[in-house]
């Protein structure tokens, strides 16, 4: 059908009124029209911005606008966008299909829409001004960007501890909240840039991959949680069906076989949702100690997935909430789990508090056998302790780069966008700052707890002091993009612990990197009662009032508080330069700038490691 017909389509009143947001969803018509008139009065006229909210993989969103002409007339301009169009080239290189206009005063105009595609097609239409819109996306971007980080984290920390732990449903968890959070990604649009430079062919097909994948996981997930329904042999076929079904939709899908199993997918999990509702309320009712949360947490994740799948399936209106619904899904899924977990600990700790009592009224009975309870007990606690420490180490260290990734984000939105409204900048700045207050302790818990592990097993063995320390110079350099010089013989074997004094010298080279713009020197010599390593830079130098204090846990100096830092390497220099029985002490520089000297003892062959 060209623009005539639809013009007489419009004249004959074969347009019908619509209310609310346009959802077809999976609907077989190929191509969709909607037609709206405006008129400004008083101060609505001049230009604004025509903001249709799609899928942003549908393949053809056009508008017919006016606009104003280099004459200054006011002229019909058909504008064309979609898949078709790459991201780079539309007016806004973000999820919205945005389009300009110009709308003079007290005259009537009348917009096109066309809206075309096999996918599931929606639209909410919206105009904007400039700086309000640029709000908008901002604000949404944001919001999306924390939850879906959230969940990251969350499946990180999942994966993690299933690891470790041994238990296969948190690495299913934290599995399908990855596949969850990179389809939510696609759904939303937030990855398009990521794919600027592919064929819409090549998007469609990671999107159905993903999809298929997120839904084999999470049926993986299911049956792990409900051990396999072993007593439920109707829900498990169903449930290995709906994973075969996955499975083959995942393999079919660089066929080109996606969309006509989107709908089947779509109808097979609404059913999933309900038996995993009745599944958890079973549970619960046979007395499972998790079984009224995970009845809580997966009706609530079970519900919003039906409703995603009714809102695509064209069955369920759109509405404002619409843009939140999967994002809920993946936190609503990830938290029901873990209270489920919660529960089975606290379960577990109150049988450990039985055992405990009855510990304790055998030692009544019997002093010896008190004490050596006592003694067995404190043995598995320590050791319980330190396996949770190793734990919260290791989940520490994998939480360093999603806070980065928010940190950049917020930096990206804040430095690339010159209209941001006063209140989304001083959100912005709060986030700013609570990632980096965040990764201040995560960075000060690693470093005392790696410190008081290594001050009890001090290591000293032979090593080339030239190969190490021009591994850490080489490090440093890579990670400034500076050059850092290194002074000293070539062939140079000392006693002493390599771990200890790689981390040492790394934390000289590093705050002298950090504190300088100049020049950095890395030098070092020996003498038969001693090794020297000197690591120089022409920074601003040290007050000689703090070239004590600065070697104290958590000092931080004044100069230098806007810098990041625990105040805690320099402490650690400090400690490792005494645990070889050494010392470590800062002078001025010639010309200028601050000299770090470490003096470590050369080690008997008795401390020596063989």
């Amino acid at each position: 059908m060209d623009f005539a017909a639809i013009e007489r389509a419009a004249v004959e009143g074969r347009f019908r009124p619509l209310e609310g947001a346009f959802n077809p969803g999976l609907d077989r018509a190929g191509v969709w029209w909607l037609r709206f008139a405006l008129r400004a009065s008083d101060t609505g006229d001049g230009e604004w911005w025509l903001a249709v909210d799609a899928h942003p993989l549908t393949d053809s969103v056009d508008a017919l606008v006016p606009v104003r002409g280099a004459d200054g007339r006011i002229v019909d301009a058909w504008l064309r966008s979609g898949t078709e169009v790459p991201v780079a080239n539309r007016y806004m290189p973000v999820s919205l299909f945005v389009f300009r206009m110009d709308v003079p005063l007290d005259e009537e105009q009348v917009v096109y829409i066309r809206i075309a595609g096999t996918r599931s097609i929606r639209a909410q239409v919206d105009l904007w001004r400039l700086p309000d819109l640029v709000g908008y996306i901002v604000s949404v971007t944001t919001i999306l960007s924390m939850l879906l980080g959230a969940a990251a984290l969350l499946g990180v920390a999942a994966m993690i501890m299933g690891a470790w732990l041994r238990e296969r449903t948190l690495v299913l968890l934290g599995i399908n909240t990855s596949f969850m959070t990179a389809l939510q990604i696609l759904i939303t649009g937030l990855a398009l840039q990521l794919f600027a430079g592919f064929s819409h062919l090549i998007i469609y097909s990671v999107h159905a991959l993903v999809l298929y994948l997120t839904a084999g996981s999470m049926a993986l997930l299911i049956m792990d949680v409900f051990r396999g329904f072993a007593d439920m042999p109707w829900i498990r076929r169903f449930m290995w069906t709906f994973l075969a079904f996955s499975t083959v939709g995942a393999a079919l899908t660089p066929f080109g076989f996606y969309q006509p199993l989107l709908s089947i997918l779509l109808v097979l999990s609404i059913i999933f949702s309900l038996l995993t509702i009745l599944a958890a309320y079973r549970w619960m009712r046979a007395g499972e100690p998790s079984g009224l949360w995970y009845f809580i947490g997966l009706s609530l994740s079970g519900f919003v997935l039906m409703a995603y799948s009714g809102r695509v399936l064209g069955l369920l209106p759109l509405t404002s909430l619409s843009a939140w619904i999967f994002p809920a899904l993946v936190l609503a899924q990830i938290v029901a789990i873990f209270v489920g977990v919660i529960v089975a600990i606290q379960a577990h700790q109150r049988t450990r508090q039985a055992l405990e009592q009855d510990l304790l009224a055998a030692s009544r009975r019997n002093e010896k056998m008190l004490e050596v309870a006592v003694e067995a007990r404190t043995h598995a606690l320590r050791q319980a302790l330190r396996e949770q420490r190793n734990l919260l180490s290791m989940v520490s260290h994998e939480f360093r780069t999603p806070l980065s990734t928010i940190g950049a984000a917020v930096d990206v939105i804040r430095h690339g966008t010159s209209t941001l409204a006063p209140m989304d900048t001083r959100e912005l700045a709060k986030i700013g700052r609570a990632t980096r207050r965040l990764g201040g302790l995560i960075d000060t818990f690693l470093a005392e707890e790696w410190l008081d592990r290594a001050s009890l097993e001090l290591r000293v063995r032979h090593v080339d002091l030239h190969a190490l320390l021009t591994e850490i110079a080489r490090d440093g350099g890579i990670e400034s993009e500076r050059d850092i010089q290194l002074n000293g013989p070539e062939q140079l074997r000392v006693a002493v612990d390599p771990l200890l004094l790689r981390v040492a010298v790394g934390n000289i080279v590093s705050n002298a990197l950090k504190y300088s713009s100049g020049p950095v020197t890395l030098a070092f010599g020996a003498t038969e009662e001693a090794v020297e390593i000197r690591v120089e830079d022409k920074g601003s130098g040290v007050d000689p009032a703090e070239r004590e204090t600065i070697f104290e846990r958590y000092y931080r100096s004044d100069a230098h508080a806007s810098l990041p830092g625990a105040g805690l390497g320099l402490f650690i220099v400090a400690r490792i330069a005494s645990l070889h029985g050494g010392t470590v002490r800062v002078e001025d520089a010639v010309g200028g700038g601050s000299v770090f000297i470490m003096v470590l003892p050369a080690a008997r062959e008795s401390e020596v490691s063989a």
